[in-house]
């Protein structure tokens, strides 16, 4: 598609085999077809007057984002092994990958992954479960009654509104701002 206005400047007939598999990108004749296409399209961005930098990126970005990578891991891995990190909750680079290529060697990488899930949604329900029971244990008012005690709300006095006074219990929750102290 050309920039505004839209029109199509060219077709792509893709006549690679189907069923297509991941493998047909490494095809002589995909990539030539990928190139062509990103070639084309970085022509009309250019004649529409844009920034190409913006929509394709550098081809050496990957390479610096690798190099920034490893180079964060070459520290942890020296820190660790200098004695600047706790090893028990940042254990070295080096170990976490040998211990992750003998777990998946022996087979048990899905076991240890699925204990780890099973962990960490058994914590997500129980700490869901007791903050909420907490967040009610102290939001609630102190002298009022908990949500299973009886309605007796026809046997106490109304209130009249906004300048109502506050309740006998000295309870804030039905105190108007008005009023200073319970009668």
């Amino acid at each position: 598609m050309s920039a505004r206005p839209g029109r199509v400047v060219r077709e792509y007939p893709i006549d690679l085999p189907r069923p297509r598999r991941v493998m047909d990108e490494v095809h002589p004749h995909f990539v030539e077809l990928e190139q062509t296409i990103w070639r084309d399209l970085e022509t009309q961005l250019k004649e529409a007057g844009g920034d190409e930098t913006a929509y394709f990126p550098h081809p050496q970005s990957g390479v610096w984002d690798l190099v920034i990578l490893l180079a964060a891991l070459a520290l942890w891995e020296g820190a660790a092994a200098a004695g600047h990190v706790d090893e028990f909750f940042f254990s070295r680079p080096s170990l976490l990958w040998a211990e992750f290529r003998d777990m998946v060697a022996s087979g048990t990488l899905a076991r240890h992954l699925a204990t780890t899930g099973q962990e960490a949604g058994l914590g997500l329900l129980f700490g869901g479960v007791l903050g909420t029971l907490a967040g009610l244990g102290l939001g609630w008012p102190p002298g009022e009654p908990g949500p299973d005690a009886p309605d007796d709300r026809a046997q106490r006095p109304a209130q009249a509104g906004p300048g109502a006074p506050c309740s006998s219990s000295g309870s804030a929750w039905g105190c108007s701002p008005r009023s200073s102290s319970p009668p």
